[in-house]
């Protein structure tokens, strides 16, 4: 009865792995680890497959360890059942060896031009980053020397004065210019030139204002 018993419980425990939709694979001859593998990291759930495969192999675990300490003597006349035991369990473990190896080349395969596009990607960020300044800095340039010669020009030029101040502004704005040599001189010299502008401007409202 008691060799029943274990070859029963043996039963039991093969049949739920029978039964499981995740373990059944590993019992079939033709077990394709790679595909398998595959079908895992397409249907994006490794961990939670991983996990119950940890699972399965304490399942068998357990199952021969309560065998062994509980049926000795029952184990020594039923050792057929043992070994199936075994032998699932080790098939089981080397297919999922076989598949944690599959994952982790199909990982790398996939990480190995995610890290490439991931670099050009900043490559790129930072040549826009650089031709936009570098657009920046050859537009402010040739706008300061057009303000110089509208400044030379006097009251009359004043307005095209505010307008090309008024593009240095946004040109200027939100961007650090900062340790680019060719600017420094150019940018303290722009701050003293917006203030002849708007004193001029005000001269101009005034005595527009005075006139009337």
């Amino acid at each position: 009865m008691a060799g029943e018993t274990i070859n029963s419980k043996s039963s039991t425990v093969l049949e739920t792995l029978r039964e499981d939709t995740t373990f059944e694979k590993f019992l079939e001859k033709d077990f394709d680890a790679k595909g398998y593998a595959n079908n895992v990291i397409q249907s994006r759930a490794i961990g939670e497959c991983l996990e119950k495969l940890a699972d399965g192999v304490r399942l068998l675990d357990k199952e021969l360890h309560s065998q062994v300490v509980t049926r000795h003597e029952d184990l020594l006349q039923q050792a057929t059942g043992i070994e199936t035991l075994e032998g699932v369990l080790q098939m089981m473990t080397s297919r999922i060896t076989s598949l944690q190896l599959s994952i982790e080349r199909i990982h790398q395969q996939i990480s190995d031009p995610y890290e490439k596009i991931r670099t050009r990607t900043s490559q790129l960020r930072r040549l826009q980053t650089t031709c936009d300044l570098l657009r920046r800095v050859i537009r402010i340039s040739y706008l300061t020397k057009r303000l110089e010669s509208q400044l030379k020009g006097g009251v009359k030029e004043t307005t095209k004065a505010a307008q090309s101040l008024n593009e240095l502004g946004y040109l200027m704005e939100g961007v650090d210019l900062s340790g680019i040599e060719v600017l420094d001189k150019d940018i303290d010299w722009i701050k003293n030139a917006r203030k002849e502008v708007t004193s001029q401007a005000q001269n101009m409202l005034t005595q527009g204002m005075e006139t009337q």
